[in-house]
Order: structure tokens, then sequence, then C-alpha cells
């Protein structure tokens, strides 16, 4: 009902209006990220692999991938962002415990990203995603949906197989944190503001396959 919505009163991005997301998230074997959004807001890291599936209309649909670290100290945020030489439908291919992806750290580490751990892929997260454009504001809108996770790493994750979320996430981005009155009817859809993590919601179902 939300993509209804917002196909009704936006204008769907010029340059990437659809397409799948998917990325494989590193951690520590004692989850050393993922423990930091779990207990603090003041310090936080994601490092990723991620790569973007256009439509299937859309030509060239596997795109290259990037190497990607986030990381936040209080107010200030830090991206670092690589582009490497897989091709995304190789990687949904490869198995998570392959030894090639174990150079994704490295490769960050040496463009100057602050490693702290020895990291390893843990599970994917895959998604899809439309972007818009509000009519009134010309924010820029993203929604999130059919979130999960396909695959994970039988090393970090024994036993774990995979996920399916029933959030969807709405980003609203160049409205100085306003909800454009046009997509007020998506708070009558049960939509609210706060801060959401695919990775923690995902990593949450999965380990709960292990209790």
């Amino acid at each position: 009902m939300a993509v209804r919505l917002l196909d009704r009163i936006c204008d769907p991005d010029p340059e990437f209006p659809q397409g799948i997301v998917s990325s494989i998230y590193y951690d520590s074997r004692d989850w050393a990220y993922l423990g930091e959004k779990r207990d603090s807001d003041y310090l936080k890291t994601k490092v990723r692999l991620r790569w973007y599936e256009r439509a299937p209309a859309e030509a060239g649909s596997s795109d290259r991938s990037f190497a990607e670290i986030k990381s936040r100290t209080g107010s200030r945020r830090e991206k670092l962002r690589i582009k490497m030489d897989y091709l995304g439908a190789d990687l949904a291919a490869m198995e998570l415990h392959d030894p090639e992806l174990l150079h994704v750290p490295a490769r960050l580490a040496a463009a100057g990203a602050p490693i702290r751990h020895a990291l390893f892929p843990s599970f994917i997260v895959r998604y899809a995603r439309r972007r818009y454009i509000e009519r009134s504001t010309r924010a820029r809108i993203s929604i999130d949906y059919g979130i999960g996770s396909p695959r994970c790493n039988k090393y970090m994750l024994p036993g774990a197989s995979s996920c399916h979320l029933q959030s969807s996430v709405l980003e609203i981005k160049g409205t100085d944190g306003e909800f454009p009155l046009g997509l007020r009817s998506a708070l009558k859809l049960g939509f609210r503001r706060e801060a959401f993590s695919k990775y923690y919601e995902c990593y949450r179902q999965l380990a709960g396959m292990l209790a």
C-alpha cells in the first residue's frame, strides 16, 4: 500500500527509480560491531560489501560492487567507499565462508579505514528499494521493502538459514526533519519515526533460530 501511495503522489527518481540492494555485512567473531549498535548510540560501525541490481527491464542488471565502512562517534559521521572488482551475480552465488571475501576488510584498511577487529562475512541483507522525488518539497524519498537475509556464513551463525522481516523503511531527505504534507497519509499506514537497523533486525531473527 505504501508503494502505491508513493507512486501516486511522487515522481520516480530520474536516475535510479528502483532496484534490489544486497549487502554482505562483516563483523568479528564476537559480533563487536553489532554490539555497538545494540548497546550505544555514541559509537557505531558498519562494514559491508554492497551491490545493486537494476530493474529487469534495464540493461546491465549486474553492477559492480562497493566495499563500505560507515562509522559514527557521537555526532561525527564518516563514510568510505571503494569500488571492488566483483560482479553482483558472482557475489550472489558465492558461499559466505569463501576465503575470497576475507580480502574486503583488508582493502578498506589499505584505503585508510579504521578497521579495529578481525572481520568475517556474517550474512547477506537484501531488499527492494524504490526512490522518488516528492512533488511539493522536492524531497528525496526512498522506501525499502521485502527486507530479509537469504544466506548466512555457516561459521558465524551455524544452524541459521534465512529470514524475512515484516517491516518496511521509509527515508526522507531534504526536509529539515519535517514530514512533507503530501506524505502524511503514510502515517496512517503504520509508519512511525524511529531508528531502524536492517542488519540488527535480521540478526535478531537469525540468532533466534539458534535459541
